[in-house]
């Protein structure tokens, strides 16, 4: 990668997923959350047995099945009403939202719904000015129950207190997509090539993996590689008991900051190699000293560079074996490396690099007849395991993935719902090859390990 595009563009990633909004608040929120939340025509999704629980929490009334059911129609009845006011600027916008909210259900108990926007859901919510609200019709139904006659009134402040709503339990949270964002705007500002999108990508999924930070949308389903919304993408709202909700979001900030702090570390760790390699391919072409040579520059027989993703290790066999090939000669001083050890530092390189982009990618392609995203589960089990070489000198690559319970898919399984459209292999080859595709790996083979 050129370090001089590559600190720009990392400066400007820094900077814009930073951006704080315009306000004359003391505390001001980021530019990225007040987007999110202002984007028009959200998905909004309620959950029975959700609502049940946080009613049992904050007032100790356990509801029977029939209570849950009597009262999640009730609160349906509220939110479809409100839905029919939402207006929409074009008939797309309209055809668009109305898709989302056909794919949004993915618990059992989902109801939803399509509001203007997050104030708009969060009012629906609770309002202590509102005459009525969701968390109104709760409390009136559980001060209602006959069982509770003489017992002290609920309000719907103590409802609402025990939930808040927010974008990444279901969707894509604001600090996720303010980092996406920052990274697809630089693509096309700073015009990098695959490779360098493809670095920069990776070390945003390899912090979100380190954490385990939930990933419900691939970065490519939600927004184009300049950084635009796609079309048929709506932000998708849901209510969290109040004490997780706060917890995500500590998570969030501290993996927001880590994936800063580490794509400004590459920019080092760039510039450092490049020194690195010059120094050694200087004392390679200096050969022995002598009264009548000058070689200016650093020179160094070997190096030892900290790299993040392999330790600590030296890299006089990887550059003198670059230089060597570029000049279609085997210079003077150089020494010829020993293959079998590029190939293994080469291999595992390349494994790091799918195995960042790997879930992602899987993610992206769950689409029907192929197996279908629901919880994210299987495509975050998808790793490659080992790169070989073939006696022919092919790549060999192994797979695998969380195989209990999707090994019954496989179309060899046996199973009566093993089918060739559904089958784990198919789906997770392909995604492979599109990795490979990018990282323009020639011929190369694939197993089921």
């Amino acid at each position: 990668m050129s370090s001089a595009k590559l600190k720009k563009a990392i400066d400007f990633i820094a900077k814009r997923a930073q951006e704080r909004k315009k306000s004359s608040k003391k505390t001001k929120d980021s530019q990225s959350r007040s987007d999110a939340e202002k984007f028009k025509g959200q998905i909004l999704i309620v959950n029975k047995e959700h609502q049940a629980a946080i009613i049992f929490k904050e007032t100790g009334v356990r509801l029977s099945l029939t209570e849950r059911r009597d009262l999640f129609d009730l609160l349906k009845a509220f939110y479809a009403s409100q839905e029919a006011a939402v207006r929409f600027d074009t008939t797309a916008e309209k055809k668009a939202a109305m898709s989302a909210k056909s794919m949004a259900s993915t618990k059992q108990g989902d109801a939803v719904f399509i509001v203007n926007n997050f104030e708009q859901a969060k009012t629906l919510k609770f309002k202590t000015r509102n005459k009525t609200d969701a968390s109104q019709i709760q409390a009136n139904y559980v001060n209602g129950l006959s069982r509770r006659s003489k017992s002290p009134k609920v309000s719907a402040g103590q409802i609402s207190a025990g939930s808040q709503l927010g974008h990444g339990d279901r969707g894509v949270s604001a600090s996720q997509f303010g980092i996406d964002r920052a990274v697809e705007e630089s693509v096309e500002k700073f015009d990098l090539s695959g490779a360098e999108a493809s670095r920069l990508r990776s070390i945003v999924t390899t912090t979100r993996q380190k954490y385990d930070q939930k990933i419900n949308i691939a970065t490519d389903q939600y927004l184009t590689s300049g950084g635009k919304f796609n079309s048929s993408f709506r932000f998708i709202l849901s209510s969290q008991a109040t004490g997780r909700n706060q917890q995500d979001a500590r998570l969030e900030r501290k993996v927001f900051t880590e994936t800063i702090n580490e794509l400004k570390a590459e920019v080092v760790d760039v510039k450092e190699l490049q020194q690195d390699t010059e120094a050694v391919i200087t004392h390679a072409l200096a050969g022995k000293k002598s009264s009548n040579k000058k070689v200016k520059g650093n020179s160094a027989r070997s190096t030892s560079r900290k790299s993040k993703e392999s330790g600590s290790k030296k890299i006089e066999e990887a550059i003198t074996s670059v230089f060597a090939v570029s000049r279609g000669v085997e210079a003077i001083g150089i020494k010829t490396p020993r293959k079998q050890k590029i190939a293994k530092k080469s291999n595992i390189s390349l494994m790091n690099i799918i195995n960042s982009q790997l879930p992602q990618t899987v993610m992206k392609n769950m689409i029907p007849p192929s197996l279908e995203n629901q919880t994210g589960r299987f495509a975050s089990s998808t790793r490659i395991t080992d790169i070989t070489t073939t006696r022919k000198g092919f790549t060999s690559m192994g797979y695998t993935y969380e195989k209990q319970p999707y090994e019954v898919f496989e179309s060899t399984s046996g199973s009566r719902f093993g089918s060739i459209e559904r089958d784990p292999r198919r789906l997770i080859e392909g995604s492979i090859r599109e990795i490979a595709a990018e990282l323009a790996i020639g011929r190369f083979y694939t197993r089921r390990v």
